[in-house]
């Protein structure tokens, strides 16, 4: 009998080293590592501190036609100065001239569509620009620029990847103006248009 209890005891002093273990276990173990490909981290791109050429933002959305979209975009290029004038007019002969004291901006994007609901396309438009100055004024009215090509609308299902030109008008003195996709909602990502580089003597 002495013998039976003894074996019941070592039975449960087993037991409980091993419960102990597991949860040891349970409690030190780390997080899975997230893929850098599904952090959705276009919240840190705000007016003061803008995404830069060459920043890749993934972020997702709620789209009032097709549901929840997941998508990539990357500020490529920007150049302005005269010669945009002429880029522009070169476009298409009916683009209107900047006024004294304007000058465009041009913006090379691309985006590339991770996921939609439904393999519904996700339709890309200027419209969902802002372009917003130094100073935190809104330029108003609607800037259109037609014929750069790339063109920046177009319909976009999941994996298609596009890279594409727009235009923004901004003030010539001017020193930040900012553009910004989806203003006013949670998922606003804004970016840096102007640049200064400091060129070898």
């Amino acid at each position: 009998m002495k013998k039976e209890l003894e074996t019941v005891k070592a039975d449960l002093i087993k037991a409980q080293d091993e419960l102990l273990q597991n949860s040891t276990e349970a409690i030190g173990t780390e997080p899975e590592e997230t893929s850098a490909e599904t952090v959705l981290d276009n919240k840190k791109y705000s007016r003061t501190s803008p995404a830069v050429i060459g920043d890749v933002i993934i972020t997702e959305k709620e789209d009032w036609l097709i549901g929840k979209v997941k998508y990539e975009i990357e500020l490529q290029e920007v150049t302005i100065g005269e010669d945009e004038w002429n880029i522009v007019k070169e476009a298409n002969m009916f683009n209107e001239e900047p006024v004294e004291g304007k000058e465009y901006i041009l913006a090379k994007f691309r985006v590339k569509v991770l996921e939609t609901e439904g393999d519904e396309p996700f339709e890309l438009n200027h419209a969902m620009f802002d372009i917003v100055s130094g100073k935190g004024i809104e330029y108003t009215g609607f800037n259109v620029v037609s014929g750069l090509n790339p063109d920046l609308s177009a319909d976009l299902y999941k994996d298609a990847e596009h890279i594409v030109w727009t235009s923004f008008l901004v003030d010539k003195e001017d020193s930040n103006p900012l553009a910004v996709i989806d203003r006013k909602s949670e998922n606003e990502i804004w970016f840096q248009l102007r640049y200064q580089f400091n060129l070898p003597q």
